[in-house]
């Protein structure tokens, strides 16, 4: 969707909340526990005649992370549904047309070096899908849709709303129909509670394509007993390696897609 095409911020507040995951009644309480208001309220504005006041559009900006030319938008369009006279709803109509059409430069539209909110992360680390369209647009052989659906194997309905998410949350760029990995960070700290997910849903993507192992392609798996100075220094082997991937991954131009599971845990805790 893009919130640059509303002319009612009812109607678009809706629209978002309809395109969250795990959408519902759930959606209007905790915008209500966000602004400091009754859930009625919120189901009386959204819902019915009363409008919202600007000190609290201004608190759901934040809620849905606008970006600063979405703020300057949302707030114009909430004054140009609220204007009691024509000559004002004039003036705003005219202030929206300019936002939007500055909204057509791309430049505008991307959250600069943005790190994830928390609820932005859960969303994105709930599926493999997320990260993986994010990294396929970097491929030079991935100019469209199309080709992300075909690469992956995810059905283009599928790939269009991943990719609206993505590019809202600036982690992928869309310029003039071209994709290309954006500005934002997806980092995880070690403690984060979606680092659970992050490790399933790649080892499950490992697990389900097991039947297709390329020659050259490596899954091992070793129950094992050894010594503890066995097990350390395979430790350190194992982490100086990731260092060195890092940097050398990092700094290589992107060619194919991969993924890299490794562990090593003591059985018995």
């Amino acid at each position: 969707m893009d919130i640059f095409e509303y002319k009612d911020y009812k109607e678009l507040v809706n629209d978002l909340l309809k395109s969250r995951p795990n959408q519902g009644r759930g959606q209007y309480k905790k915008l209500s526990e966000h602004l400091g208001v009754s859930s009625v309220l919120i189901s009386q504005i959204f819902k019915g005649s009363k409008d919202i006041s600007i000190e609290q559009g201004f608190k759901l900006c934040d809620y849905f992370s606008f970006i600063e030319l979405e703020k300057k938008f949302f707030m114009t369009l909430i004054s140009f549904n609220r204007a009691g006279t024509f000559e004002l709803r004039n003036f705003y109509e005219k202030e929206l047309r300019l936002l939007k059409s500055k909204s057509k430069s791309i430049i505008n539209r991307v959250k600069h070096k943005n790190v994830l909110s928390e609820e932005d992360k859960g969303t994105f680390y709930s599926d493999w899908k997320y990260s993986a369209l994010r990294l396929a647009c970097d491929l030079d052989s991935v100019e469209n849709i199309q080709n992300l659906s075909e690469l992956l194997k995810i059905d283009i309905d599928n790939v269009k709303k991943t990719l609206e998410f993505l590019i809202t949350k600036g982690l992928v760029v869309s310029n003039n129909g071209s994709l290309e990995i954006g500005p934002s960070s997806t980092h995880l700290s070690k403690k984060s509670p979606m680092v659970k997910n992050h490790h399933r849903n790649w080892r499950l993507k490992a697990l389900e394509s097991l039947d297709n192992l390329d020659e050259g392609e490596i899954m091992y798996t070793a129950p094992m007993t050894t010594s503890k100075d066995v097990y350390e220094n395979l430790n350190k082997k194992i982490l100086k390696l990731i260092d060195e991937f890092v940097v050398e991954a990092s700094n290589a131009k992107g060619e194919d897609l991969f993924y890299l599971n490794i562990d090593l845990r003591r059985m018995i805790k």
